[in-house]
């Protein structure tokens, strides 16, 4: 495949330098006097308290926030993230929640410079607000708040978080508007704002800001632990000026971001030159929609350098998109986790290494009017999808570094978002957050983990049930590992979530919005003939009968136990909820690695009994024969023997990877 990309394509470069950003001049920014003599002639211990304080300083910031958000997005499941960066936004610290919203962050810092430095200023005490996609933030939910810290007049480093908050307006509650189909349908972007003033919130721009929201005050308690984590942080990182000094505490933000750089650089070179390419086939743009649609990735590598290229990737379509920020962002996930997992998270040291090739107006470039407002759950997912399959293949080829590589994790989103009035009669928004369980991908010597989290969010965790039922009207019936949902392989893929639940104490109906892709055919693939997870799967049982059900003391496993009619609801839509309807969901799960036929006959026995692999996907994929739980070695080799003869069978015939079925 050439990778020469068209005319009106770009080549968009990691990370903006100081001498790229056009910022106002009397804004006094600090600078070394001599910036490689200053690290050079840094004490490495020094350095290394230094460096673990800044550290401590990102998680004390993310602890602060958590406990002031009301939010159980933000509480519970920490779809958050923190950073600390220096004078110009290049980020030296990430935190180890969502990644993307970490990394994404120094080109908000950088929009605040270029936008901010010529009209209103930028002081100390000073904060900034940002939620614009084309900016640089996710989606518009995703919030930025962002404050310089200055010593001595000079604005010496910036510190900051990007927070999933509930609802900021468009036509959905929840402001995931999956019907959109205008900018003017989705959530005001809101461009670097000064939501707080030399030490005191604004109540102008506080006002205007909560005005867009269904449930202002979830809005302004978020706001404040944004705005406490900030204060927090800025105030750590006075304490370690006042006692280092300014030269000092400059000097080890710089060496963070060149020690990054050079040790990724030296990790780059361990790896052959090459390309490696990903396709991601997506179900559905919009509500109505019933197209293919297609993202295409191919990441190269010469010498020190990467290169991320979406040439092949179809025009902006429906609700599919996300900006270019957020395509940046959603690479960096693998290249923390997969190459950078023993090397300092200065992710602006990281991106100087890393170009990217895109052409505007693409699903991976969306330019307005692009609509962004689900980016969250599909462009930046997808983009991820992309981004951890390429990198998982150069991985394969590097005999230092191939046991890095990891089969899809969870592929998608399954969003379920609820909303009506809760139990309490107050109006209620739940977004579910039980999918935070996630599944991890086979690696090329052990198994997925099931239900083991999500993998770009290391520190994110799955809300309690009961918490969930305490604050919304909610019963479920169970939530529980599903069978047959991991990739089979060699090494089998982590198997993911099913739940099921029915209003309970609270007026009907409840507003139920999905998103999702993956339910049409499974995004989650697997590595070096591994074989894909499980697709997702929304399903209501209406009009069940799930109160007789419960009278007679029976708690319901599966649609067959409640009745009803069943329904495949849209996955990119919204529908209602009654109180005798039931709602079951399968989330997405995870790859596989190597050919299934090669895993060990006892190991799958282990996962019959389990219950991760039914007997019959046993035989069928796996070519393994059980008799009383027990593996009947002679029926295992021939019916190994005769997959394998049918899938040569297939392969002479030449007539495409289905046509065995028509034969």
């Amino acid at each position: 495949m050439s990778t020469t990309m068209p005319d009106a394509a770009v080549v968009y470069h990691g990370v903006k330098g100081r001498d790229e950003l056009n910022i106002a001049e009397d804004l006094a920014l600090f600078e070394l006097a001599d910036p490689e003599a200053a690290v050079r002639d840094l004490d490495p211990i020094t350095y290394e308290v230094i460096r673990h304080r800044i550290q401590r300083i990102d998680e004390e910031q993310a602890n602060a926030i958590a406990r002031v958000s009301g939010s159980q997005v933000v509480t519970a499941a920490q779809d958050f993230n923190v950073v600390v960066a220096d004078e110009v936004g290049n980020v030296v610290a990430v935190g180890t929640y969502v990644l993307w919203h970490g990394v994404i962050l120094d080109m908000l810092i950088k929009a605040v410079l270029e936008m901010r430095s010529h009209d209103v200023g930028i002081y100390d005490g000073d904060m900034f607000l940002v939620n614009d996609p084309f900016l640089g933030a996710g989606h518009y939910n995703d919030v930025a708040i962002l404050c310089p810290i200055f010593d001595n007049g000079r604005l010496i480093s910036w510190t900051g978080s990007m927070l999933h908050q509930l609802d900021v307006g468009g036509n959905a509650f929840g402001s995931l508007c999956t019907g959109a189909t205008d900018p003017f349908d989705e959530p005001r972007p809101f461009r670097p704002v000064k939501i707080a003033e030399k030490g005191r919130v604004r109540p102008d721009i506080l006002d205007i800001w909560l005005s867009h929201s269904r449930l202002p005050e979830y809005l302004a308690l978020d706001l404040r632990a944004q705005i406490a984590g900030n204060i927090v942080a800025g105030r750590r990182i006075k304490e370690v000026i006042s006692e280092y000094g300014s030269e000092t505490y400059g000097a080890v933000l710089k060496k963070m971001i060149d020690e990054a750089d050079v040790r990724f650089r030296e990790r780059l070179r361990t790896i052959p030159d090459g390309k490696w390419r990903h396709i991601e086939h997506v179900d559905k743009a919009a509500i109505g929609d019933d197209r293919i649609h297609t993202l295409q990735l191919t990441l190269i590598k010469r010498g020190d350098r990467l290169t991320f290229d979406t040439t092949g990737t179809d025009p902006q379509v429906g609700i599919l998109n996300c900006s270019h920020g957020g395509f940046r962002a959603a690479t960096m996930f693998p290249i923390l986790q997969y190459l950078c997992f023993d090397l300092p998270w200065a992710s602006s040291g990281i991106l100087r290494n890393i170009d990217y090739r895109s052409e505007p107006a693409t699903i991976v470039h969306a330019e307005p009017p692009g609509l962004v407002s689900c980016a969250g759950a599909t462009g930046i997912y997808l983009s991820m999808n992309l981004a951890q399959q390429c990198v998982s293949k150069m991985l394969l080829s590097s005999d230092e570094l191939r046991n890095e590589a990891v089969a899809m994790n969870m592929a998608s989103w399954t969003l379920m978002m609820l909303s009506g009035q809760s139990q309490y009669g107050a109006p209620m928004l739940a977004f579910m957050m039980d999918p935070m369980a996630g599944a991890v991908g086979a690696r090329p010597y052990k198994d997925g983990v099931d239900t083991g989290g999500i993998i770009h969010s290391p520190q994110s965790s799955q809300p309690e049930v009961e918490v969930y039922e305490q604050q919304y009207p909610l019963l479920y019936l169970y939530r529980r590992e599903e069978p047959d949902m991991g990739g089979a392989g060699r090494w089998r893929g982590g198997t993911g979530l099913g739940m099921a639940y029915v209003p309970h104490d609270a007026p009907v109906p409840i507003t139920i919005q999905t998103l999702a892709h993956g339910v049409a055919f499974p995004n989650n693939q697997g590595l070096a003939g591994g074989y894909p997870g499980g697709t997702i799967h929304y399903q209501m049982q209406r009009g069940s009968r799930i109160a007789e059900v419960f009278a007679e003391g029976r708690i319901p496993t599966s649609p067959a136990d409640v009745g009803g009619t069943e329904e495949a609801l849209d996955f990119k839509g919204i529908s209602a909820q009654e109180a005798s309807d039931v709602l079951f969901v399968r989330t997405s799960s995870s790859g596989g690695y190597g050919d299934p036929l090669d895993r060990e006959p006892e190991r799958v026995a282990v996962d019959v009994l389990d219950g991760y692999v039914t007997a019959e996907t046993a035989g069928r994929i796996y070519g393994v024969v059980l008799d009383n739980g027990q593996v009947d070695l002679a029926a295992t080799e021939k019916t190994r023997a005769g997959l394998l003869e049918e899938r040569r069978r297939r392969a002479r015939k030449g007539e495409g990877s289905w046509a065995w079925h028509d034969a």
